[in-house]
This record gives structure tokens, sequence and C-alpha cells, in this order.
């Protein structure tokens, strides 16, 4: 991101650098909040599967 914000600079073709870098870093983001919530609603099966084990 920042050699896009480098490249606007001296050139306009870092505006599709930058925009490019803004979707990636979406998407980047979106997967590590998908990942988490998966992890959790993994955990949350896994403790309700203990639970009804035990009874």
């Amino acid at each position: 991101m920042f050699l896009a914000i480098a490249t606007i600079i001296t050139n306009p073709a870092g505006y599709v650098f930058l925009i490019i870098s803004i979707i990636f870093i979406g998407l980047w983001t979106w997967a590590m909040i998908a990942g988490s919530t998966i992890d959790a609603a993994k955990r949350a099966l896994a403790r309700k599967n203990e639970q009804l084990g035990e009874n």
C-alpha cells in the first residue's frame, strides 16, 4: 500500500495500485473475520456435543 501511495506521486497508475491494494486488504480482513467466526462456531458445537454426551 505504501508503494501505491509513493507511485501516485510519480505516476497516475499509482491510483490503480492503491485501489487494488485496498481491495486486497478488504478481502484479507473479511477472511480473518470469517475464519474467526467459523472457529468460534466449531468451539460452540464441540462444547454442545460434550454437554450432550455427558447426560
